[in-house]
This record gives structure tokens, sequence and C-alpha cells, in this order.
């Protein structure tokens, strides 16, 4: 008898072992799936990438180019880091027919993977399109606006144009034309995770807004909204850079004297960087959002700034005869120091139009070899 009682104690003891066990490793698993997503969610407002480029250089050929130094893609990065969006002209290499089907937005994985064609359109406007560059934990739908030239019917032999602007979200399956042939479209921005200003030239560049839906919101405030270029006496080759307001208050950054042109407002809304022209090759300049203390901060083109709006990424181009015979990617703090060339590693081609990882690690850019455009992931070191 007490021997059974034993027996039925230690089989219960057993029992409860093994019970205390279970728990313990269900709960390690809970707690490691927990850990986990938590640390997913995004730090210092800026996600971990869903797909992480490789600590090297990342190569990828998109197809064929007009010629040897033309690069079309523009290629630029979304807000989480997960997606690369550029623009494919469709044209062939020597003046052959290429593929005009190709020609629109294309999207792929940040790993190269995954590759295609968002949009087809033969009159997108192939550098004036821009990923939703602010991240919100509520709000998942990444977008991407672009402009398109549309004809304005006219009774002439030669149709007027215009531009409008278009959203498109990152699968593919939502796109709407936001605006009218009776405006024209200038200098987009994002300003929320929903609402777009933009110049309308149309109106003697009065400042609108217009949300993703085809609403007009209402904003108001003393900051910038947007900066844009204002051509004195329409020439082309003579322009000054001008801020507005959400409240519509214009204000002229550059003098009358000094030919400028591409702003680009820093992320944090602080400072611009445009392209001056003058004497000697195009400059990059710096400048307080009110138009004081401006620096030079290198000489080059396509500005690019880190989300962080702590530094700059240009490419200085060589040009002989208005052909671009080379093109080094920089990058420089945005008060002008530490400028320093980033290796490539490119034996051939130019590289152009660089644009920056949000977590600020890598850039992306793009560069033609032989007639073959490829888009690299670089890391910055």
């Amino acid at each position: 008898m007490n021997q059974s009682i034993q027996e039925s104690k230690n089989k219960q003891g057993f029992i409860n072992v093994i019970s205390i066990v279970v728990t313990v490793v269900v709960v390690l698993v809970l707690g490691y799936f927990a850990f986990s997503k938590k640390s997913e969610a995004p730090q210092n407002g800026v996600p971990d990438n869903k797909a992480i480029p490789p600590e090297k250089i990342l190569k990828i050929a998109i197809g064929l180019i007009p010629n040897q130094f033309s690069p079309d893609f523009y290629p630029k990065v979304s807000a989480d880091g997960s997606n690369i969006v550029f623009w494919k002209s469709g044209a062939g290499a020597g003046g052959s027919e290429g593929k005009p089907e190709e020609r629109g937005l294309w999207i792929m994985n940040t790993d190269g993977t995954g590759i295609k064609q968002l949009i087809k359109d033969l009159n997108i406007v192939g550098i004036d399109f821009e990923w939703l560059r602010i991240v919100d934990t509520h709000y998942n739908e990444r977008y991407v606006f672009y402009l398109m030239r549309k004809e304005i019917p006219t009774q002439g032999k030669f149709p007027d144009t215009t531009y409008v602007l278009k959203v498109v979200n990152q699968n593919g399956d939502y796109v709407k034309e936001l605006t009218t042939i009776d405006e024209f479209v200038m200098f987009p921005r994002w300003i929320s995770v929903t609402d777009i200003a933009y110049i309308d030239r149309n109106q003697n560049n009065k400042l609108k807004f217009i949300d993703v839906d085809g609403r007009r919101p209402t904003k108001r405030g003393s900051e910038v909204a947007l900066v844009y270029t204002d051509y004195l006496n329409n020439a082309l080759d003579h322009g000054v850079i001008k801020s507005v307001t959400f409240d519509g208050i214009v204000k002229q950054l550059t003098p009358d004297t000094e030919s400028a042109s591409s702003p680009v407002l820093s992320p944090d809304g602080k400072k611009v960087a445009y392209i001056s022209f003058g004497s000697g090759p195009q400059k990059i300049i710096v400048m307080n959002i009110d138009g004081s203390d401006k620096v030079q901060v290198g000489s080059g083109g396509s500005p690019s700034w880190s989300f962080d709006s702590s530094k700059i990424a240009y490419n200085l181009v060589t040009e002989s005869h208005y052909d671009i015979e080379a093109s080094d990617i920089y990058i420089v703090n945005a008060d002008g120091t530490g400028s320093r060339k980033i290796e490539t590693e490119i034996e051939k081609g130019p590289a152009l139009n660089p644009q920056w990882f949000p977590d600020g690690k890598y850039i992306v850019f793009e560069y033609s070899d032989k007639g073959v455009g490829t888009i690299e992931i670089l890391p910055v070191k």
C-alpha cells in the first residue's frame, strides 16, 4: 500500500516536472516572437529595412538605353527601405526601335528581386516622380506621385501640352489622375501621408494642395510648404529660387543676378540645396530656408538629401561638347565639410542620380556601360 502511494507520488512529481518544462518552453517561444515583433518597430522614425541590401555592391542590369552616357532610371528608395522605383524610357540603343511597351515606372525589391512594371505610360515625365517619404506606423499604404504630359485640345495643327499629377500605390492596383488639363503642375512635394503640395504655372505659380483621392484639403501656417524655380522673363537660363508658405506667402531666396535652379528642400524643412550657374562649373549651394548663410558644398548636379537632413549626395560630371565623359558620386555634410568621393568600382560609364536609403548606410544610383543601364546599391562607409 505504502509502495503504491509512493509510486503515485513519484508519478505525479514527474508529471509536474514535465508541466513546468513545457510551460518554460512555451514562455520562451512566446517571448522570442514578442521580442522579434517588437524589434520590427521603427527606431527614431526610420524603420528597419524589410529587404537589407548586401554588404557589397549590388549590380542590377536593367535593359538597354539610348546611348552609353545617358542612363534614364532615376532610382528612388521607399521610406521603409524595402523597394526601389525607377523609370524606363523604352528606347533602344544606337537609335534602334527599342521596346516602347516598357516605357513607364518600374518597381523592385532592394535586393534586386521582384522587378515588375508598375505603370505603363508613354507620357510619364521620367524624372518627376517621388515616393511618399514619410513614415507612419498607422498608415501602411505606400504611394508614388508622378507627372504626365497631356495634350490640350486646340484648333491648331500642333496641340499644346500640360503636366498633370497622378498617383499610384506600390502594388499598382490604385492609379488616379489628380489634376486636370486646366492646371500646369510643377514642383510637387509630399507634405503628409496623403497630401501633396504643388505649383500651378497656369495660375501665376499659385500654391495648391490635393490628396491621393483627389480631394482639396485646406492648409494654413507660416511654415514653408515648398520651394520652386521661377524664371525671370520666362528665360529658362535665368531662374531664381522662391519659397512659399502654407499661407501662400512667397519669398525670393536668390538674387536676380544669380541663375539658379533645381531646389531641393531638406526633409526637416530647414535648408535648401540648389544648383547655381555662372562662370566655371555649376555649383551646389546650401542655404537656410530664409535664404541666409549660403555655402557651396560641391560642384556638380542631382543633389539628394539624406533622410536625417545631415548630408547630401551628388554627382560630379565631366563633359565634352555636352556629352558626359565621366561622373563620380560624392557625399558631403550639409555645412560643406567632409566631402569625399564614393568608390563605386565602376570601370566604364558615369555614375549618376544618387539617392539615399532611409538608414543613411546605403546609396542607390545608376550608370551605363556599352548601352546597358545598371542600377547599383552601394554601402556608405
